[in-house]
């Protein structure tokens, strides 16, 4: 990973204790701003990282209704292709590809079921 991932969020930590300790002041409360926005974006990288890497391959998951298990997803049903647009809706998630001959890959959430169109 790299060091940027791993500092942001230290950093948020000491200026957010800096904060507590000496009162908020704008140029505390600007420097919290950026270090939250790093921080996020930080957990954001190392969650794709870790899930889209080409060492681990393709994993997805869904959890229950209840958000209390995890299941891991079938295999994608076709090729990589690259991915122009990913829309949601109600229970299902679809995947548009780049280029138009290509077909869209949707999760179908109530059938637990890939479909192609």
């Amino acid at each position: 990973m790299p060091i940027w991932t791993i500092a942001t969020p230290l950093i948020a930590a000491a200026l957010l204790g800096i904060t507590m300790t000496t009162g908020l002041n704008t140029g505390l409360a600007v420097g919290c701003a950026a270090a939250l926005i790093a921080a996020v974006i930080s957990a954001v990288h190392h969650a794709l990282a870790e899930r889209f890497s080409a060492e681990a391959g393709y994993r997805a998951e869904i959890i229950d209704a209840q958000f209390s298990r995890w299941k891991a997803l079938p295999s994608f049903p076709k090729k990589p292709f690259q991915i122009r647009h990913v829309a949601v809706a109600g229970n299902r998630v679809l995947f548009f590809s780049e280029k138009a001959s290509d077909n869209t890959v949707l999760w179908d959430d109530t059938r637990q079921a890939w479909r192609i169109w």
